[in-house]
């Protein structure tokens, strides 16, 4: 039972993340990017991403991995896990850097969030919960069904002010490109 609610909550959150990045590929503040997956042993695909991450900082919002949050499809999970194993450290935040959030679902490519200029932040209920869990009893088929639903309030679309006449006068706000998503062709 113990393992089934595991999975339950690993699912959702995966689940969730996924919905996440289905929502940043397609937002305004989002830049996209593209590039050859890398293929090999664990350990070189490792470092190739790394490498991928890396080249496509965006320097107007951090200046190295740290400054992000990685978002990535939960298939390089197990590569880049055997790659941390095979580095001698302790996860795969140890081995690139910063903290990695995986997601489920349709693969998006990586994504970029700069931690000082986006957030991600569940919103409580009136009596303060984050989660809300219905159970209903399906007599039918002698189970139950339990729905969990939740409010995400996703902070990621910068805007800046842009001079359209050289008195400046005139001005009009315009997407700020700060999140990159890089998909992985084969």
């Amino acid at each position: 039972m113990n393992q089934t609610a595991e999975k339950l909550l690993r699912d959702i959150e995966l689940t969730a993340a996924g919905k996440i990045a289905g929502i940043l590929a397609t937002a305004p503040s989002t830049e996209s990017a593209s590039t050859t997956k890398p293929t090999g042993k664990p350990v070189e695909i490792a470092e190739e991403l790394i490498d991928i991450l890396t080249l496509h900082i965006n320097q107007t919002v951090g200046t190295s991995l740290g400054d992000f949050v990685v978002l990535l499809p939960v298939s390089l999970v197990a590569v880049l896990e055997r790659a941390a194993q095979r580095a001698g450290v302790a996860d795969i935040e140890a081995l690139i850097g910063t903290f990695v959030q995986p997601y489920a679902g349709t693969d998006y490519g990586l994504f970029l969030l700069p931690k000082l200029f986006t957030s991600l932040s569940y919103r409580e209920g009136r009596n303060g919960d984050v989660w809300k869990i219905e159970a209903t009893r399906n007599g039918a088929h002698q189970c139950w069904d339990i729905e969990i639903m939740a409010v995400v309030d996703i902070v990621a679309n910068g805007k800046v002010r842009v001079k359209l006449t050289a008195d400046g006068l005139q001005t009009e706000a315009v997407a700020f490109p700060m999140i990159s998503n890089i998909k992985l062709n084969a």
